[in-house]
């Protein structure tokens, strides 16, 4: 079996993060203060929730702790509050 390099998008406000298929990896919230992040299996906001990250206050805060994975069949949609950056580590199936 042949293992794909993941590919990385960085955000810092809600929006979409991808409009396609794949496979989630790693996420990674970095914040300056009070922040979270809501990811959603969906091209905009509507889509159920697949993962939800929180700070109380500045630092990081890393998905997974354990090897593992999330599909997700519509795209990746995220939901920021605070001042936040969200990296974002997926590859297609």
């Amino acid at each position: 079996m042949t293992s794909k390099a993941l590919r990385w998008v960085a955000l810092t406000a809600t929006g979409e993060v991808l409009d396609r298929p794949g496979r989630l990896y790693y996420v990674r919230l970095a914040a300056t203060g009070a922040a979270s992040a809501i990811l959603r299996d969906s091209a905009d906001a509507t889509g159920p929730v697949l993962l939800g990250l929180a700070l109380a206050a500045a630092g990081a805060d890393d998905w997974p702790k354990a090897p593992v994975s999330l599909n997700f069949l519509h795209g990746l949609h995220a939901t920021l509050t605070g001042t936040a950056t969200l990296s974002v580590g997926w590859e297609t199936d």
